[in-house]
């Protein structure tokens, strides 16, 4: 189960009993107490929360791509909170554990293969609950900035729905880049927050959150499921038993697109479409051996890059001669 803090000791008699409680936040500092205000300027997911868990004394296990942030703001809020939020706003899941945040790619996790079933068989209680009347197949974001007028729009439907059904959001953002990622966020949200089940079976250590699972003996609410929650628990008889908490996996929606643009020669220099985890830097020292020139690539490609630091995966760069 990993590392536990000691959060609270309680002592009764007769006979004498002790109980325990212990917790995965790090309770020795300010963690998810302090609430901060702080801007964050030209920076990534990764980086904020690489920050926070330098504060905390914890590690990060950052399993995700990382997307760039013009600028942030952690308005009154701990670092918990924050980060909580950073990871929602953004497609992420997060979970404290063993003195480690962990935060992954929920998509990418609900399209691995099930780790086992459970049939209804199995079950000695269960819970379905599907709302399709909160369910949206489509969204749309927009934010017209103050201070320039400028408009920014991004609509999205789930592939193969009619579209129908769109949820309307008027949210800042940064970019069209930042558009996608917050519109797409908030649906899935939606969508995986609709469906859900609740289940209780014998106890066993191989049930845990963040697995797959195919649940079986329930007609149309079969299938593949994500598990958000397991607790484990033992009575006083010593019967051990799991309640699990899931939702169907939904992994019609990601974030970028994996195939790549394949590079071009042109009369101008080497034609080069951005992919995950790049930057100018990294662009130069592939092509010119020397990072420290990815100014040639910034001045070449004005018309599409604002800002050096900030490149987005998609974005079609024109890469000079030396």
């Amino acid at each position: 189960c990993g590392l536990f803090e000691l959060d609270s000791f309680k002592a009764s008699g007769f006979p004498s009993i002790a109980s325990i409680s212990g917790i995965t936040i790090p309770i020795r500092t300010n963690f998810n107490v302090t609430q901060k205000n702080k801007i964050f300027n030209n920076v990534t997911v990764k980086t904020i929360l690489a920050d926070i868990c330098a504060s905390a004394g914890i590690e990060l296990v950052y399993e995700a791509s990382d997307y760039p942030i013009e600028e942030t703001e952690q308005a009154g809020q701990t670092d918990m909170a924050f980060a909580f939020s950073l990871c929602q706003e953004h497609g992420l899941a997060m979970k404290l554990y063993n003195s480690k945040l962990v935060v992954y790619d929920q998509t990418d996790y609900e399209k691995k293969d099930a780790a086992y079933t459970i049939d209804k068989a199995e079950m000695e209680n269960y819970s379905y609950s599907c709302m399709k009347s909160q369910i949206y197949d489509g969204v749309e974001i927009q934010y017209t900035n103050p201070e320039s007028d400028d408009t920014l729009t991004y609509s999205y439907q789930v592939p193969g729905s009619q579209g129908k059904r769109t949820l309307y959001i008027n949210e800042q953002v940064d970019s069209y880049r930042d558009d996608e990622i917050k519109a797409k966020s908030r649906l899935l949200e939606n969508i995986r927050s609709s469906v859900s089940i609740s289940f209780r079976v014998k106890g066993d250590p191989k049930h845990m959150a963040a697995r797959n699972i195919n649940i079986t003996g329930l007609g149309k609410a079969s299938g593949k499921y994500f598990i958000d929650s397991v607790t484990h628990s033992k009575n006083a008889k010593s019967i051990y038993t799991c309640t699990i908490k899931a939702h169907p996996c939904v992994t019609h929606t990601s974030f970028y697109e994996s195939a790549q643009t394949p590079q071009q020669e042109t009369l101008s220099g080497t034609i080069y479409t951005v992919k995950i985890g790049d930057c100018l830097w990294s662009i130069a020292r592939d092509f010119y051996g020397n990072g420290a020139k990815y100014a040639l690539i910034f001045n070449a490609n004005r018309d599409i890059i604002e800002n050096p630091s900030l490149i987005y995966p998609g974005q079609v760069l024109t890469i000079p001669p030396e």
